[in-house]
């Protein structure tokens, strides 16, 4: 059974100047017969009409569907779209349940730092989420396609922080979605004390690329390999005094190696101990004003 509401002509009997909008909703059978507590935004008592419930769930700013009594006149909002095989129903006599009938009608609740739109792909309504400018979706594709039974997907992924603007020191984290062969993360700085740390983390530990500018002047390049240094490399160039100087560097993961250079100069290159799609963490330490991060993937 599909309702066809046009809120046109209820709710012109209390602001006239509102346009008439085409609203489904459908009654899910195979929910019919349940409730549920959860996401519940309200309970309205005294509702004589299913069209009045619907009224007050697509003025409800959060609302997705609702279940309707006629026995009781209950009517109850939620923020959410249930499935027959969701934990939270319990069986509750004469309660049935109602949806939009089509995706796009549907409130989708935004991923956070991101912004939602959607499209027809071959004839299927598909939902973009598109993540804000310093930001990277990870751990889903970003494009969902509307399923057969009216529901979107659920949006598993999450937008990341990739670029950074004055952040604080000890700097760490996770790099969205690991590295990769051609991407890349520069930070600008000043050293400000006796010395400071990068260390590019792979699975298991071991650290991929450690930079150590120490107060004697020198420079240490090296790797760390199941707890043990490797590949040690000391340089006398000192590119990061005197103190305060602004300086940029870049850590690059390159075809067979991983490469670290200074104000546009190579400094250190490394064979890589994993790979660069091993790479996930990047840690900045001690005496370092930060004035960016940017993490290039």
């Amino acid at each position: 059974m599909i309702s066809d509401i046009c809120f046109c002509f209820v709710i012109l009997l209390l602001k006239h100047n509102l346009a008439c909008d085409d609203v489904k909703f459908v009654r899910d059978e195979a929910v019919t017969g349940s409730k549920s507590d959860t996401s519940s935004l309200t309970l309205a008592y005294d509702v004589i009409k299913q069209s009045e419930c619907a009224i007050y769930c697509y003025n409800t700013a959060e609302c997705q569907s609702f279940f309707y009594n006629k026995g009781t006149w209950t009517c109850r909002l939620h923020s959410s779209l249930f499935r027959a095989t969701d934990s939270s129903l319990v069986p509750s006599a004469g309660d049935e349940y109602f949806r939009p009938i089509a995706c796009s009608a549907f409130r989708v609740n935004t991923v956070p730092f991101s912004s939602l739109n959607t499209s027809t792909t071959n004839g299927t309504e598909a939902l973009n989420v598109v993540c804000n400018d310093g930001y990277k979706m990870t751990d889903d594709p970003g494009t969902m396609l509307c399923d057969n039974d009216g529901f979107w997907p659920t949006i598993t992924g999450t937008c990341k922080q990739r670029h950074w603007i004055n952040p604080p020191v000890t700097f760490g984290e996770n790099i969205p979605g690991n590295m990769f062969v051609g991407a890349s993360i520069s930070y600008t700085a000043r050293l400000t004390g006796r010395m400071y740390t990068l260390n590019v983390f792979s699975d298991n530990a071991d650290i991929e690329l450690h930079v150590l500018a120490r107060d004697d002047g020198s420079v240490w390049g090296r790797q760390r390999l199941n707890g043990t240094w490797v590949n040690t490399v000391t340089d006398t160039r000192d590119p990061f005094r005197p103190l305060n100087t602004t300086f940029t560097c870049l850590m690059e993961t390159k075809k067979d190696k991983i490469e670290f250079s200074v104000n546009g100069s190579e400094y250190f290159s490394f064979p890589y101990i994993q790979g660069p799609t091993d790479i996930y963490r990047f840690v900045l330490q001690h005496d370092l004003e930060l004035l960016e991060v940017d993490m290039r993937i």
